[in-house]
């Protein structure tokens, strides 16, 4: 691997550690104990699908009972240069930000610096989150960090071929940052918390997230390969990204950094996991007792049956006979796994730049039951099915009572207000209508914990959500005689996804 130039190393926030002669983490760590055979499947498993589907590259990486077993790369970080997928190329994680992002604002936490059960407002600057509905009291830290804080979808990626480049924070707190649904009550994936998080860690700590993020905890781990990105890097420090073509995707930033901008190599990742399995490596600094990390993993949140949520951590209940903790990551151009096990003390990486989440979940399911054979058993019994049908018929058989009817209101932009009218017929028809528009239909349709959900053609006349063909999806919560929740207009491209941006919605049922 070559040398990164002076102008590269400033460009991940100083992502390798460069005082003394000390050798950089991958190169002291422990080789690999497993024996050869153990991950035959595995290979053969990566082998099959990087033949059958347009996958660049595919990293891994396993460690049990505190040793790292196994890291192995196959394929090409980078097609056009030739270079190859190693353990320690750095690769986007995407939403495995997350937890990484939860580990730094922990440590403002341990110090006594950021409450978790506060408001977020509390550290915040001059533009604070706007309530809807509920109180933004009762938008905490916490609840930010385990999505039931009220704020509703979104993602915007800016390409770097393109003139759009994020705006200050500052602006998109105050187009997206509101409150949806009351703090407590549903959960809702929303990267923009963890945005709100980074800005949290930035302004309390008086440091740049992301210069934070390398001093206090990449550095002290040990995580040489990880950083922060906030520029593109060439050379062959970086994996590129690639679309679902093969094609290679340009450099893309976010408003969201603390939800998506992290960058690291399979065996810095399998590190830090090991960190959080309290696996305490003698090159790694605690940089947080063991006590806090078991305050991260406990779910605090119920996203699905079975499926819990913590400070930025998911916990999966029944994963093949285990209780597992992890993240997943995918957007344009990659699909990442982090998983930890820690009944057993095993930790697994799964890193592509293509964005085959089906792809990465089996090589996943391969990795873990290389390593734990009741997991392997209860898999064989279970194997992999067709997808489920998400057809209307099988999300929508007939709409509930209380929703029959028509509902008049209106959707409440950043820029001004729109009316809406909803009209759900006994017969299942179900017809939204934005503004002076014509009525179209609301497919998808899916009823669930009380929210009514689905997509349909439109347009919530903001600048920023009309710059590109998109659709509407709709998630509306029943409260009584009232309907309400969020409008998104999502960037429709499948290939360059761009943007889901919300605006709140709140409808009244019609008198006869």
């Amino acid at each position: 691997m070559r040398p990164l130039t002076a102008v590269a190393w400033r460009s991940v926030a100083g992502v390798l550690l460069l005082g003394g002669a000390r050798a950089p983490g991958w190169l002291s760590a422990q080789t690999p104990v497993a024996p050869v055979n153990t991950f035959a499947n595995v290979r053969a498993v990566i082998g099959r699908l990087m033949a059958d589907r347009p996958i660049a590259s595919v990293v891994v990486a396993a460690a049990k009972d505190g040793r790292i077993v196994w890291e192995q790369g196959f394929g090409w970080a980078n097609r056009e240069h030739h270079i190859q997928a190693t353990p320690t190329v750095m690769y986007s994680l995407a939403s495995i930000s997350k937890p990484i992002t939860a580990t730094g604002l922990m440590i403002l936490v341990q110090r006594g610096q950021v409450d978790l059960d506060r408001p977020a407002d509390d550290y915040l600057g001059p533009i604070k989150l706007r309530a809807y509905e509920g109180q933004t009291t009762e938008a905490t830290v916490r609840r930010i960090a385990n999505h039931t804080s009220g704020l509703p979808v979104h993602w915007h990626f800016y390409y770097d071929d393109e003139a759009e480049r994020p705006p200050p924070f500052d602006t998109t707190m105050a187009h997206y940052a509101i409150l949806v649904a009351p703090p407590g009550t549903r959960a809702q994936y929303s990267n923009l918390g963890f945005g709100i998080l980074d800005a949290i860690i930035a302004r309390t700590s008086g440091t740049p997230y992301p210069e934070f993020m390398r001093r206090e905890v990449f550095v002290p781990l040990g995580l040489s390969r990880t950083a922060v990105v906030t520029r593109p890097l060439g050379g062959d420090t970086i994996a590129e990204r690639y679309d679902g073509r093969g094609q290679r995707l340009p450099w893309y930033d976010f408003d969201h950094r603390g939800a998506s901008g992290v960058y690291a190599s399979a065996h810095d990742l399998l590190r830090f996991g090991m960190f959080h399995l309290k696996d305490h490596l003698p090159d790694q600094r605690a940089i947080l007792p063991d006590s806090t990390l078991d305050t991260m993993h406990q779910p605090t949140a119920s996203h699905a049956d079975k499926i819990g949520y913590g400070v930025g951590w998911r916990t999966n209940y029944e994963d093949h006979g285990y209780t597992a903790i992890g993240h997943t990551g995918g957007m344009p151009g990659v699909s990442t796994m982090l998983r930890l096990f820690p009944e057993a003390n095993v930790a697994i990486v799964v890193l592509t730049n293509s964005g085959d989440n089906d792809a990465t979940g089996r090589i996943a399911r391969a990795l873990t039951a290389a390593l734990l054979p009741r997991y392997a058993e209860q898999l064989r019994a279970a194997p992999d099915t067709a997808p489920p049908d998400t057809s209307t018929a099988a999300r929508w058989s007939a709409p509930p009572g209380p929703l029959q009817g028509d509902w008049d209101g209106a959707v409440r932009m950043w820029s001004g207000t729109v009316p809406v009218h909803l009209s759900v017929r006994r017969d299942s028809t179900v017809r939204i209508t934005f503004g002076t528009a014509s009525a179209v239909p609301l497919t998808r349709l899916e009823w669930r914990n009380q929210v009514l959900s689905g997509q349909c053609a439109g347009t919530i006349p903001t600048p920023d959500g009309t710059a590109r063909p998109h659709l509407l999806l709709v998630a509306i919560r029943l409260h009584g005689d009232t309907l309400s929740g969020a409008v998104a207009s999502q960037a429709s491209d499948p290939i360059r996804l761009t943007y889901a941006l919300s605006s709140y919605v709140r409808l009244t049922r019609k008198g006869p």
